[in-house]
């Protein structure tokens, strides 16, 4: 059934409707008398408002009261009810009666909606915590989308708005949908069986008892439609910033999973650190999301290096009851092939450790995994385990659990994987029992107030002076410096976000990246990352454009890690290159030494690499180069490579030798001891990346692979090409060196600052030695 107000009645009702009066349907229909609660929508901006109405329930009217704008957001948010109700299965039978007027608000309140009713507020975020307050005081319940409040002022608000709602008799509740996710109610249930998980362990700022990551992409489908993001979305005055938006869920988490059905109070929080950075979007990417061919006015301080920046990232680190929490929240812009947004949380125990994890090894659904602790007895734990899970069966039959190498997976039926979007069915069917029972939980209004306290005081710290100075941000898979509101550099060795690990950006004082990340043409291609393209015949450069996965495997264990407070960090990792029987070709101890910038944003990092053949020796091969048997214009690429930033960036390509300015096919292949690549925007230097190359690496013989094709391919490419003289091998149980340094400054290469950045940092090493 497809029934509203056309534009027209609206108008009609805008203008000459006596106030008051019940808008009618398309149909005639009047609300029916006997429905128990009443949805209004208000302002329905965000395609949450709709997926509240996914579904019919029972004692819920099914005519709707929509009071908003005229405009595409209104547009959208209709066609959607309108699929729920033509889709084959199950349809939906809402009726919605829109009134349009520019009184809108002020309309829905004056309107006297009949008892029992609920506003949806779903929307544009610069006015929710108003509508929220105004709403209450006109006696009317509210269901409200995160984020309830932006800023510090609005949590003035959202207090005042829990007062009157409490007075008034009305109930005022956020719509928390990730606490209907299974491995997030498991790892709950698990967390307070102290058989099993024992007690929380308090950690510290840097190693946290509990670590709660999202990210989040801009393009993805809904209800089987792409997303069309309204172009207010990426405004963080009107959406708010990432962590205080995303970043809800994550501290509701926290909350709710470790402190169960207990009230807080703010005096229980201590915020200790909060830094803010950008997603850039450039203008292809804008329009894709959100039709429009420019940014608007108002964004247009936002954007830098002909992209938008648009500070949808957010880390947090707190104590709640003295534990010490990381919460982070981040958007990239689409996600990885088959998957979707994704969740990574840890609770750390004395027995165990609970984390779920959502990348590749599995699938991108969240599986949750137990770690013993190994002070405790293996069969102690198993049968501790064991019972846990069989006493979870009488609330979750089906879930098993079963060992995974060295932890343990829960295993969980596909009935309980009913996706992100039926979430808020059972969010507002919980909704209406509270509503039936005329109030909350008694935690549920304490506890909000406490989460967004929580996320107000890390917008004041976000935005402080103390945050602009360069400090650490980590997560379960990264390392970065960052200064003021951007990444100087950032290390990456989660599996989820690559098939190698890798350095994006790499900037200068957190400028514009020199570093492109996974563009369309290559998405193998990792901003500044190690790879070989051939071990025994088994391709480990190129990467399957929907799995992700290569033909040969790059694994790695977790990195040890030496973050040092002046930006200067040691990082060391074990890798290993298996093939697809899994049999071993290879394995590596990489170190890598970062330096902290000087006073100009100059900065290195030293690449100390050692192979490892396997068994059968390892054969180190490439693309036949020009000239040779079969030979390819593309080459004699393997190893340490950069791709590079792409314009408005305008690159210049330089040797120790001198400028590179003779490409055939695009292409160069010089010969020298360091290469380097300088940018420059509108014919200012933004930063410049080299490569220098020990001289043990090549034998005298020192070759690059550089490609400059201009747009529209717009390929900019730099490798160190090891194996370009010939193929190497290395014998069962033989080893190889490779050392290189990455300098990166702000001012352009020129043959001779090669050339002396090289005998700086080998007389350096020579005195090291000593």
């Amino acid at each position: 059934m497809r029934a509203r107000l056309t534009l027209a009645l609206a108008a009609v009702l805008a203008s000459g409707g006596a106030a008051g009066a019940q808008p009618v349907s398309k149909d005639g229909a009047s609300a029916s008398a006997g429905a128990r609660f009443h949805l209004i929508t208000l302002d329905p901006g965000h395609f949450h408002a709709s997926l509240v109405q996914k579904y019919m329930y029972p004692d819920v009217d099914s005519t709707v009261r929509v009071y908003a704008p005229a405009g595409d957001d209104l547009q959208q948010h209709l066609a959607r009810i309108d699929a729920f109700n033509t889709r084959a299965e199950s349809p939906t039978k809402w009726k919605e009666t829109v009134y349009t007027g520019a009184d809108y608000f002020e309309r829905m309140l004056a309107d006297k909606p009949p008892v029992g009713s609920v506003v949806v507020i779903a929307g544009n975020n610069a006015r929710k915590t108003e509508y929220i307050l105004r709403s209450v005081q006109s006696g009317l319940n509210v269901l409200g989308d995160k984020p309830m409040v932006r800023t510090a002022a609005d949590l003035v608000q959202l207090r005042k708005a829990f007062d009157v709602a409490r007075a008034k008799g009305v109930l005022l509740y956020d719509i928390m949908t990730e606490r209907h996710e299974i491995t997030n109610t498991l790892q709950r249930e698990l967390a307070n069986r102290a058989a099993v998980f024992g007690t929380l362990v308090k950690g510290t700022p840097e190693n946290p008892g509990i670590r709660m990551e999202s990210i989040h992409y801009l393009y993805k489908n809904v209800n089987g439609t792409p997303l069309r993001r309204p172009e207010w979305f990426f405004d963080v005055k009107q959406e708010g910033e990432g962590l205080q938006d995303v970043g809800t869920h994550l501290i509701d988490l926290v909350q709710w999973e470790a402190f169960p059905d207990q009230p807080l109070r703010e005096s229980d929080v201590t915020v200790l650190s909060s830094r803010r950075w950008a997603t850039p979007v450039t203008p292809a990417q804008y329009k894709t999301v959100t039709g429009a061919d420019s940014f608007p006015s108002y964004l247009k301080g936002d954007v830098r290096n002909g992209a938008l920046q648009y500070f949808s990232n957010g880390d947090v680190v707190y104590r709640i009851r003295g534990v010490n929490v990381r919460v982070q929240a981040t958007w990239d812009f689409e996600a990885p092939k088959g998957s979707g947004d994704q969740h990574h949380s840890v609770l750390r125990g004395t027995k165990a450790t609970l984390e779920i994890r959502q990348g590749a090894p599995e699938k991108w659904k969240p599986t949750l995994y137990v770690r013993r602790d190994a002070s405790v007895p293996a069969a102690d734990f198993e049968r501790a385990l064991r019972a846990a899970v069989a006493s979870l069966q009488a609330t979750y039959p089906g879930v098993e659990v079963q060992p995974s190498g060295d932890e343990w997976q829960l295993v969980v039926p596909t009935k309980y994987d009913i996706g992100h979007e039926q979430h808020f069915a059972q969010v507002t069917n919980d909704y209406l029992s509270y509503l039936r029972a005329g109030k909350l939980p008694a935690w549920e209004v304490p506890n909000m107030l406490v989460k967004y306290a929580t996320l107000a005081k890390a917008y004041e710290l976000s935005h402080s002076a103390r945050a602009a100075a360069g400090g650490w941000v980590r997560d379960a898979g990264s390392l970065a410096w960052a200064s003021g509101d951007g990444f100087v550099w950032r290390f990456t060795f989660d599996k989820a976000r690559g098939g190698k690990p890798f350095f994006e950006p790499v900037t200068v004082a957190a400028g514009p990246s020199l570093t492109n990340f996974k563009p369309a043409d290559h998405p193998w291609h990792y901003g500044l990352w190690f790879s070989w393209k051939y071990i025994n015949h088994v391709n480990y450069w190129e990467e399957d454009r929907t799995s992700g996965q290569a033909a040969g495997a790059t694994q790695w264990s977790a990195p040890q890690i030496d973050a040092r407070p002046d930006g200067s960090a040691t990082i060391r990792m074990q890798l290993t290159y298996a093939q697809p029987t899994g049999e071993v070709d290879l394995t590596e101890s990489r170190r890598l030494e970062i330096s902290a910038p000087d006073a100009s944003g100059a900065y290195t990092i030293d690449w100390t690499m050692r192979f490892t053949a396997g068994k059968d020796g390892a054969v180190l091969d490439r693309t036949p180069m020009p000239g040779e048997p079969n030979g390819a214009v593309n080459g004699g690429y393997a190893g340490l490579s950069v791709r590079l930033a792409a314009s408005p960036l305008a690159v210049a390509f330089t040797t120790s030798e001198g400028p590179v300015t003779e490409f055939v096919r695009d292409r160069a292949r010089p010969n020298a001891v360091a290469a380097g690549a300088s940018f420059t925007l509108d014919g200012q230097p933004v930063g410049a990346i080299a490569i220098l190359s020990d001289s043990s690496n090549t034998a005298g013989e020192a070759p690059w692979y550089m490609i400059n094709s201009p747009a529209p391919a717009d390929f900019r490419f730099m490798c160190a090409a090891i194996l370009a003289p010939a193929v190497r091998t290395i014998p069962a149980g033989g080893t190889m060196d490779l050392r290189y340094r990455v300098a990166v400054r702000r001012a352009p290469w020129t043959p001779s600052d090669l050339s002396a950045a090289l005998t700086r940092w080998v007389d350096g090493s020579r005195s090291a030695s000593r």
